[in-house]
Parts: structure tokens; C-alpha cells; sequence
């Protein structure tokens, strides 16, 4: 790509230079990272928050190499300041919140971070396979099973944290008018930390982990396959 096309300004290009320019930039500019990616499998964190000219970059990316990247927006969305923003940020989710903060998180985009947490694990389980057994692409059980076994894993190092947001829902603010004998006392995060471990001790942010499980663990793992076969398809 010739220097003086580098230079102009992209409001005086043609269609076909901006369309020169990007490919450009995704062969040999900072955005190759995104390319190298691609062909080698692995995985790119892109912090676009508050970075709409990244932002623009990133979709620009998308119409190279067919990626689903409709949600990043809303994924990196910060939290409305003013009641207002809240409530029609709120309208906008559908009334579906989760947790007891003034953010609300859409169960969709919910579940796509669930399932990004998760990548990582089932990538390496997968990465292992292939390496010790002379790069064979692993069957259908495979898959199910390392998808499995990443949901466990997330299940089990967050199950705490989930833990403490489901109980303080179930929190009740005392009001004037109200019967105190209704009224749970609305504790700080720290304060529910300290009185489930002395009340039930390690077993008890864990409480309820076996029913969780059995719900969530086989959607996972059925995702993951029905996402690695759409992956492979589109390969």
C-alpha cells in the first residue's frame, strides 16, 4: 500500500481505498494480531471499553473473517449513573436482573460470559488431547466430557460467589409498617462471608453445588459441542 494512501485522510477515500486500507492494516498493521489468532486457534482479549474507534475496528474485523461479534457493545456497556438510564437500561434487558446492584445484565449476555469464562478450560483440555494422541481431532464424547469438566470447574470456583448474591435477594429491607418478624437483617458482603463460615463452615458457601450441577453442567457441555461443530462446519 502506497505511503500517500497511509496518509490521506479517510474521509477523502473511495470505497475500494478503505477497503484496500483495512485489508492492509489486517495483513500487516497492529489489527494482524487479530488474523494470527484466527489461523492459530488461539485466544485474543480485546479491551474496547469506552473506545468506540477500537470498537469500530473490532467490527471492521468481523466482516474479514465472519466472526459473531454482535454483542461486544453490549458486553463492555457500563452501568447507567441516573435513575432514568437505569430504568430504561432495565426496559432495554427486559426487567431480567441479577443481583441486587443497579446493573442489569440480560440473561443472554449473562450466559455468553459464562461460556467465555469457560473457553479457556475446555481449549486446554482439548490442546492436551490432541498432544497425546499425534494431533487427532477428538470424537463427539471427548467434547462432551472436556466441556463437562470446564463447566465444573467454573461452577465450582464462582458457586461461592453466586452463593452470597442468591442470599442477599432473598433479603428483605425492613420498613416502618412492616412485621420486623418478616424483615431478614440486610448484612454486608464481608459481614455474610463471616457468618456463614462460623455458622456452617466450608461446607456452607457450597450449599446446594450437587442440584447446580445436574442442571447446568449437561447444557454446557451440549453447547460446547453444538458450538465446536458449527466451528468446524464453518472451518
Amino acid at each position: 500500500m502506497s505511503s500517500s494512501l497511509i496518509s490521506k485522510p479517510k474521509q477523502e477515500m473511495t470505497p475500494e481505498e478503505l477497503k484496500q486500507r483495512e485489508e492492509e492494516e489486517f495483513r500487516t498493521g497492529p489489527l494482524s494480531l487479530l488474523t494470527d489468532a484466527v489461523k492459530n486457534n488461539t485466544q485474543v482479549l480485546i479491551a474496547c471499553r469506552n473506545n468506540r474507534k477500537l470498537l469500530a475496528r473490532v467490527k471492521a474485523f468481523d466482516r474479514h473473517c465472519n466472526m459473531v461479534l454482535e454483542d461486544v457493545t453490549e458486553f463492555w456497556q457500563e452501568t447507567p449513573k441516573s435513575s432514568k438510564a437505569k430504568a430504561a437500561a432495565a426496559a432495554a434487558a427486559g426487567g431480567d436482573t441479577k443481583g441486587t446492584g443497579s446493573k442489569p445484565v440480560n440473561k443472554d449476555r449473562y450466559i455468553s460470559k459464562m461460556f467465555l469464562r469457560g473457553d479457556s478450560v475446555i481449549s486446554s483440555l482439548k490442546r492436551l488431547y490432541i498432544t497425546t494422541h499425534n494431533n487427532e481431532e477428538p470424537p463427539i464424547y471427548v467434547v462432551l466430557g472436556c466441556g463437562a469438566l470446564s463447566s465444573f470447574t467454573g461452577q465450582l470456583v464462582t458457586y461461592p460467589i453466586a452463593l452470597m448474591r442468591t442470599r442477599r435477594q432473598g433479603q428483605i429491607v425492613p420498613l416502618p409498617n412492616m412485621d420486623q418478624s418478616k424483615a431478614h437483617p440486610v448484612l454486608p458482603a464481608g459481614k455474610m462471608v463471616k457468618e456463614i463460615w462460623y455458622n456452617e463452615g466450608m461446607v456452607g458457601f457450597y450449599r446446594g453445588l450437587v442440584p447446580n450441577i445436574l442442571k447446568v453442567v449437561p447444557s454446557v457441555s451440549i453447547s460446547y459441542l453444538v458450538y465446536e461443530t458449527i466451528i468446524k462446519a464453518i472451518s
